[in-house]
């Protein structure tokens, strides 16, 4: 399954193959943007997609411009970072996610 969404001129990349569905986001905005379309914040949408997820036996890879930054995962640990935030459905690449925000990439 490939899906093609576009935003402000910006493509998100939704791929899927047998276990995990992976989206590409164009920039880290777009990502709360579609959030807030769905007026709910990560804390409240993250445990429910898990629980989803795992039911189906899935995993979540979430991108920006191709260099993973989160994972939504059963089979893996959670960072510490993710732990912090409260978020801990959500494996954050603590590394991945500053070099998207300073956009080193």
């Amino acid at each position: 399954m490939n899906l093609t969404i576009s935003q402000e001129n910006k493509k998100i990349q939704i791929l899927g193959n047998k276990q995990e569905i992976v989206i590409d986001l164009p920039s880290l905005q777009s990502g709360f943007d579609i959030m807030n379309l769905l007026d709910v914040t990560i804390k409240e949408l993250a445990p429910q997609l898990h629980r989803v997820l795992s039911k189906l036996g899935l995993h979540l890879v979430i991108k920006h411009k191709g260099r993973e930054i989160a994972r939504i995962d059963s089979q893996q640990q959670v960072s510490l970072l993710s732990r912090l935030l409260g978020i801990t459905p959500v494996n954050l690449k603590p590394f991945q996610v500053l070099l998207s925000v300073f956009s080193l990439r």
